[in-house]
């Protein structure tokens, strides 16, 4: 009769009997050796998937889970050909019932193989691993042989059950986090809501929220492409400080690969820091003097952190102590009773905006890896915020008379405005909260001879009665 191995038990089914000769006398051989396509069906298989989890298992222990993953799914590819092979053998010797019967234990296992290697996919593809093997184990067990206890408790037992059981458990817990996220967010979702209501019922704020769509629109229908960070390869000038031009520095203390072609998109993070780390100083000159021409405000240091100066402080120069004595020690910007943790940044100098404001720093690695992995497929040059700063308005006329003022610098290309402040805006997508985010480059001399004019840029232009909930 026909029979399957569960295990080290084998399953006879007396109803599906080979079919045999019904004459008298005649001689029927039995060939009992094993054949090339039980060892790839069987053995062979079930030792390649022995060392793969078992690789997987040490690389994951010592920390290598990249090296794991592809081992994994390598090791999955090569035992569904592996099986693909016994299946071809069985066809070739007319054992069609155990060709099919290799052909579905194969396929979920190429389906998991090939689809797992986009992380982004991988807990979809662990649940269709399990539906395949469900289903392929019901035509197994239902069509090309027949029902037996053992045999359900055999796929109960199976991979494809297990990895239904942990795709619902992780689905649902994953729908249990969201809804606990939103609920944390609710309050305050409500208070930027009952900001944005009184916005909208003033008619000038209304007015100038039009404009600013306007204006918005206007620059984003300029901007045709996605912004993206980029490479360049130019000759540069020496720094003042050190003798060595940026291009030597870089190569010094950056990564040892190949340049790039100008205009590449880039694809080293540590390129991607420095670009940040020599733009940093240079925008925060630039958003002084754009929050200066509006009417805006910049962070306030805390009380606590901000430094006492007097003219013994090492490191004052002359000038500033000069400058520093004829307003009194120590220095204290006057506070704004509407907005005491904000700086007017009318009433500072460059020197001055060192001591009193709260910069906005740079994007920190963690939570770059943390978007390259989840929001940008792990394309670096997408990372258009890594250096940033923020500048706060008490209306929305304000901000809308900056965002003019960046877009008439000369020095500044505008790539992209993201306009949250626009009615049409879901805010839903943000719990209530609404900025506009302009994504810049600023392109003058100086930024060419420090071979920084494609680095890209984030300036967050803020109302103030929102980041105050924030």
């Amino acid at each position: 009769s026909v029979w399957m191995s569960f295990g080290f038990e084998p399953e006879l089914y007396p109803n599906l009997a080979y079919p045999m000769p019904t004459e008298r006398g005649v001689r029927v051989d039995f060939d009992l050796r094993t054949t090339w396509a039980w060892y790839l069906g069987d053995p062979v298989s079930c030792l390649v998937t022995s060392f793969e989890w078992l690789g997987f298992a040490v690389l994951g222990m010592a920390g290598r889970p990249v090296a794991a993953k592809y081992l994994l799914l390598g090791s999955m590819l090569v035992v569904a050909l592996v099986i693909f092979g016994g299946a071809v053998g069985y066809a070739m010797a007319g054992s069609y019932r155990d060709s099919i019967f290799l052909w579905l234990c194969g396929c979920p296992i190429l389906l998991f193989s090939t689809s797992g290697m986009v992380e982004r996919w991988s807990l979809a593809v662990i649940g269709l691993y399990g539906l395949a093997n469900i289903f392929s184990n019901i035509i197994r067990i239902f069509v090309l042989y027949e029902y037996t206890p053992k045999s359900i408790s055999y796929m109960l037992s199976n991979s494809g059950f297990v990895a239904i059981i942990f795709f619902l458990g992780y689905y649902a817990m994953r729908r249990l986090t969201l809804r606990n996220a939103r609920l944390l967010v609710l309050q305050d979702k409500t208070r930027y809501d009952a900001v944005w209501a009184q916005l909208m019922a003033d008619p000038g704020d209304r007015s100038a929220v039009e404009e600013l769509k306007s204006l918005a629109d206007t620059l984003t229908g300029r901007a045709t492409n996605l912004p993206r960070q980029r490479s360049r390869r130019r000759k540069s000038q020496q720094l003042h400080r050190t003798g060595l031009s940026i291009a030597q520095f870089l190569d010094r203390t950056g990564p040892r690969e190949p340049p790039s072609e100008p205009g590449a998109p880039l694809t080293s993070l540590d390129q991607l820091y420095h670009q940040a780390l020599v733009m940093y100083p240079l925008l925060r000159a630039k958003t002084l003097v754009w929050a200066s021409c509006s009417g805006g405000f910049l962070a306030r240091r805390p009380a606590h952190d901000e430094p006492v100066l007097t003219p013994e402080t090492p490191g004052v120069d002359q000038d500033f102590s000069r400058m520093m004595s004829s307003k009194g020690w120590p220095m204290r910007l006057p506070s704004d009773d509407t907005s005491s943790g904000y700086v007017r940044a009318a009433d500072m100098d460059a020197r001055a905006a060192e001591f009193h404001v709260k910069w906005c720093r740079l994007k920190n690695l963690k939570r770059m890896f943390e978007k390259l992995a989840r929001s940008y497929k792990e394309d670096i040059s997408l990372l258009v915020d890594v250096c940033r700063q923020s500048i706060y308005f008490r209306s929305v006329l304000d901000l809308r008379n900056c965002l003019d003022t960046m877009a008439r610098d000369p020095h500044v290309v505008i790539e992209r405005v993201k306009n949250r402040l626009d009615p049409a805006y879901n805010a839903a997508e943000t719990a209530g909260y609404r900025n506009v985010s302009v994504n810049i480059r600023l392109v003058d001399d100086r930024t060419r001879a420090l071979g920084v004019e494609t680095h890209v840029c984030e300036v967050q232009l803020l109302l103030i009665a929102m980041a105050d909930i924030k």
